[in-house]
């Protein structure tokens, strides 16, 4: 074994160094005593490539435990002995375990437990001294050590290495597997940066299922001795005391061990004598830059950062040896063989120095995919580089900077803050002992930061005082949205066996202690007017100089509003939806207001027969909303959708694009939007409430088509984005995709589940992500309006009109539509078609068409009939949005305007949409992209100049054109022409639009699409209240009757 040949080098002088035991074993010995494991392992007829489990802490035995597991060609899995019984119980199964290698003298019970009942062997190994020479003592359980000698002897054909776990805090843990090529790769770069010499004497204190073990090996490759803590731990007070006296030269630790040791220092080190410690190698977590200075006045050493992961390995490191490869406060420059670099979100180069983004690393010593995680492979890899969830900047020279874990980034109404830098700043404080900071959710900003701190041994702070001491010292060193809303001072910083901070579990034990968790508090003794002020001057740097001034007319953003509501929620104990900061700007309409929710005043009930949509309570979104049941269960299939339930939009992007102000606005969308974060949980009972959830938004994936055929490549991409599944209980319910042509121009593709979004929605959406992103890129206020009405708002209401039986009239409309002899395309909306729509910003209309109206319209403009259904089925109305974002129906009816409701998707009037340095977005290319698909799709042309005609004046550089998913499916599907109406199968495609009926604002839709293999299918989904199975059997029979007459013409 390659990194293992060290072992037979005469000219090696390592050695193993027991502290408190004093044991000492050199290279012969530690591969002779390796090599009786080896022997035990093959008598018990393990096999090349069987995965064993090895339990320990930093001892000798342990260390020759996992080289002799090794040399056997197994795997080694190291794990410490602090876990609880189902933690063993998952990683035996999930290696398939084949021993599990226990220390004899502490028998630990929960991972000898869990091995019994998987009947896996377990193995009591003790280190033995006798006439002068050390053994490994190793005895096992007869019962499973039998079992595994009969059990077959065909090898498993996987390779030998090290197997490790990462700590799963955000998920289940993922299996590392570094085969013994990638160790031998990972040694080679090691020895040539790190550098160990056959004169240092290493520290050991990183638990050994941390994979920092694999540094240790390389310390005896270069002819190092190990020293080992006493007990096998590292101890903060016994520190000093083993480093001096047996001359410890270097250590690998991580930055909460060293705060531990300056925190001890005053007690612990040894300031009246040399200390030969030189170096600390610090990993594992960003050190603040202040501590570097600390240290080496303190201790007399220098701290040089590295940076890396299970998964990789040590990727970047400081060079001792020479001033120009070293950098105080960052990770330092790549190892040998390792090459970093910094991709946005949505998977784009970020080349310019300083740019922030995710770090990726490429290496022969890297993962290529995880232990039996084919589904967390794809999510982890851009091309060869693995992406590690870190964000981070190089600087100029190449340096690396490590911000913080991505997952762990709070964002602040689309405002990314590293928790490390508030971690930093709280620290800096004299009081401030330990600072972790966390993410907490806030219903507008949707999330906020929160941090708890533990306080020094000396500090005079009280707990009450605490906060917001150092609230208002971190607000003279942070941006405002990036102070803490509240600091808790804790007795301890929750960490894993390796020291990380554990900032899930902060946000678990403090995120919900908002509003109805917290006891009830006295009201008589508080005085709102205060409150109120205290928030204000907070967030405006100034009190209010009379209770008639205007929050907005004093300085206050749309962003501080929402801060101010948050900070009101804290202080009054109460949920503060910042509306009420939009609805009361004023000082003593505020007050006023508040009181009157904290008093339980409420507002007159609605009357039985609601006038519209209002907005629900949060009390009502957090409870769900009921949805009723339907007694045709097959009309309610909710999960994956595909094809069918998809409204898609194309827009040019014309001049420089800012890809990060374009996913923070991809994220503040789906905060504002209700629709995109609405999920369906089905119940026991057969209800399916709708909920309301924290955002769902995926990263955007970026495409580079520069060099490519982009027309080709670009209809591979939307077509993949378009047929993607959704699903209604899990989400997301939105995609954006960014294709790049060239640097002054892209392509940006959005896909939304047509159950949350109809086109109206997609142009509100559209001109909130443009005002997002001019936020952003200028650093401005948006200055959106409200959102009256929710998507959740809606489907409340169109219940409560089912509830008072407000629908018969709509009812008795379509039963008499339906029974018309020429009826062919239903409406589909809840009630009759109208002018101008109900106020919902989830709302369509499509009047009835029958088979006499789709020939005259298809005479008329010398198209055939099918391509008049096509064209009806991808457009529901022609919506204008005007200058000053009023909604306007255009179309009253069919007869009015039938070119233009069969042929346009939807046009969009003056959208009020500037993108900094970017021109105006779509083109009349876009009429013609349009005509050319619908050409594809039929094999027959349709003139531009028809399109055109249908657009009339309000053709111009803000034009949009909506392109529909049906017509993308139509087009990938090369015998959609050949197609025959015999093989029409309408039964299958019913549950796809079961969303519809189960938000609650839709009761019978007609639809019609090509499958995969080219043929034309159709369905109906409807309520039972507005038809009955004989009806819906009539007009299924109806629709096939028109489809095949069309299609024959």
């Amino acid at each position: 074994m390659a990194f293992l040949t060290f072992l037979n080098d005469p000219d090696n002088n390592c050695h193993i160094f027991e502290c408190g035991t004093g044991r000492q074993l050199d290279r012969p010995a530690i591969r002779t005593t390796a090599e009786g494991v080896l022997r035990y392992l093959r008598d018990l007829k393990l096999q090349k490539g069987d995965a064993v489990m090895l339990l320990g802490s930093n001892t000798t035995s342990f260390f020759l435990g996992f080289l002799g597991i090794l040399m056997a060609e197994s795997i080694v899995c190291p794990q410490t002995t602090d876990k609880p019984e189902g933690d063993y119980s998952f990683f035996l199964k999930d290696m398939d375990a084949k021993a599990v290698l226990i220390p004899k003298d502490i028998p630990y019970q929960a991972a000898a437990s869990a091995a019994a009942a998987l009947d896996v062997p377990v193995i009591f190994y003790k280190l033995e001294q006798a006439k002068g020479e050390h053994h490994m003592q190793l005895t096992s359980n007869a019962e499973a050590s039998q079992a595994q000698r009969s059990a077959a002897k065909t090898p498993s054909g996987k390779e030998a290495g090290i197997l490790n776990y990462t700590s799963g805090t955000t998920g289940r843990p993922k299996g590392v597997m570094a085969s013994t090529h990638m160790m031998a790769v990972r040694e080679e770069a090691y020895q040539h940066s790190i550098g160990y010499s056959p004169q240092d004497r290493v520290g050991v204190t990183i638990p050994v299922a941390s994979a920092t073990h694999k540094l240790a090996i390389t310390a005896l490759a270069c002819g190092a001795t190990l020293l080992l803590p006493s007990g096998g731990h590292f101890n903060c007070k016994t520190f000093w005391q083993e480093a001096c006296e047996y001359a410890m030269t270097t250590v690998v630790i991580v930055p909460t061990m060293l705060k531990l040791l300056l925190a001890e220092a005053s007690q612990t080190f040894p300031a009246h004598q040399t200390v030969p410690l030189q170096r600390f190698w610090s990993i594992g977590a960003s050190l603040p830059t202040s501590i570097h200075d600390v240290v080496r006045d303190t201790f007399g050493a220098s701290v040089y950062e590295m940076y890396g992961l299970s998964e990789t390995g040590v990727a970047t490191y400081n060079d001792p040896a020479s001033p120009q490869r070293s950098r105080q406060g960052t990770a330092g420059l790549p190892v040998p063989g390792f090459g970093i670099r910094i991709f946005n979100s949505g998977g784009e180069l970020m080349a310019k120095a300083g740019e922030s983004g995710e770090i990726c690393i490429k290496s022969e010593g890297v993962i290529k995919s995880y232990w039996h995680r084919p589904d967390a492979d794809e999510a982890s890899f851009l091309g060869d580089w693995f992406r590690t969830g870190d964000a981070g900047f190089l600087d100029a020279d190449g340096f690396l900077t490590v911000t913080g874990r991505i997952k762990e980034l709070i964002s602040c109404g689309g405002a990314e803050v590293s928790p490390d830098e508030v971690d930093e700043v709280l620290q800096q404080h004299p009081e401030v002992a330990e600072a972790a900071a966390f993410a907490v959710p806030e219903s507008m900003l949707g999330q906020v930061a929160e941090a708890a701190v533990v306080l020094g041994p000396d500090s005079k702070l009280s707990k009450e005082e605490a906060s917001a001491v150092l609230r208002k010292f971190a607000g003279t060193r942070l941006a405002k949205h990036k102070v803490p809303m509240t600091i808790h001072v804790v007795a301890s910083i929750p960490k894993s066996s390796a020291q990380k901070v554990q900032r899930w579990q902060l946000a678990e034990q403090f995120g919900g202690e908002q509003g109805p968790n917290r006891a009830a508090r006295d009201l008589s003794s508080l005085n709102v007017d205060e409150e109120v002020q205290g928030a204000w001057t907070e967030e405006l740097g100034a009190p209010p100089e009379t209770g008639s001034d205007n929050f907005f007319s004093s300085g206050g953003s749309s962003m501080q509003a929402a801060a101010l509501a948050s900070n009101l929620s804290k202080r009054l104990e109460t949920s503060v939806d910042s509306t009420l900061v939009f609805q009361q700007p004023v000082v003593h309409n505020m007050v006023t207001s508040l009181q009157e929710q904290l008093t339980g005043a409420q507002a007159q009930a609605p009357s039985d027969v609601p006038a519209g949509p209002q907005r629900l309570s949060e009390e009502q979104r957090r409870a769900g909303i009921p949805i009723l049941k339907s007694s045709r269960a097959n009309n309610l299939t909710i999960g994956r959708f595909t094809d069918g339930v998809k409204i898609g939009i194309g827009v040019n992007l014309i001049g420089p694009l800012d890809a990060e102000a374009l996913r923070k606005s991809h994220w503040a969308l789906h905060e504002r939007h209700e629709s995109l974060r609405t999920v369906i949980r089905p119940q026991p009972d057969g209800h399916m409430p709708l909920l309301l959830v924290q955002p769902m938004s995926e990263q955007m994936c970026s495409f580079n088509i520069c060099n490519a055929d982009s027309k080709q490549a670009a209809t591979a991409i939307a077509r993949d984005a378009y047929r993607a599944d959704y699903n209604d209980e899990k989400g997301p319910m939105m995609r954006i995709q960014i294709i790049r042509l060239s640097t002054e121009r892209h392509w940006l593709i959005m896909a939304v589940h047509h159950g949350v979004s109809d086109q109206i929605s997609m142009v509100i959406m559209l001109r909130d992500l443009a005002a997002f992103y001019n936020g952003f890129v200028t650093a401005q206020a948006h200055n959106l309006p409200q959102l009256a009405v929710h998507d959740t708002d809606h489907t409340a209401w169109v219940h409560q009109k089912e509830a008072a039986g407000l629908f018969e009239a709509d009812k008795a409309f379509w039963r008499k539509t339906f029974a018309a002899p020429n009826s062919g395309l239903a409406g589909i909306d809840t009630s009759e078609p109208q002018s101008p729509p109900e106020p919902c910003s989830v709302h369509i209309k499509m009047p009835s068409q029958t088979l006499q109206h789709i020939r005259s319209i298809a005479q008329e403009h010398h198209v055939p009939a099918m391509a008049v259904v096509l064209a009806a089925y991808s457009t529901a109305a022609a919506q204008v949005l005007d200058r000053k974002g009023v909604l306007v129906n255009m179309i009253v009816s069919g007869r009015d305007h039938p070119a233009l409701e069969t042929m346009v998707s939807c046009l969009i009037h003056n959208l009020p949409i500037s993108l900094p340095e970017a021109g105006q977005c779509g083109s009349e290319t876009m009429l013609k992209t349009t005509a050319a698909r619908v050409s594809s799709a039929m094999q027959h042309s349709i003139p531009y100049g028809l399109i055109k005609e249908c657009a009339g004046e309000h053709m111009n550089a803000s034009t949009f054109l909506y392109l529909n998913a049906d017509l993308d499916m139509a087009q990938s599907c090369p015998e959609f022409h050949g197609a025959q109406a015999s093989r029409l199968d309408l039964s299958n495609i019913a549950p796809l639009y079961g969303s519809f009926l189960l938000r609650g604002y839709r009761r019978i839709c007609l639809f019609l699409r090509a499958d995969a293999e080219g043929h034309i299918v159709g369905g109906l989904t409807y309520h039972p209240a507005y038809l009955n199975g004989t009806q819906a059997d009539q007009l299924l029979e109806k629709f096939q009757g028109l489809l095949q007459s069309t299609w024959s013409s």
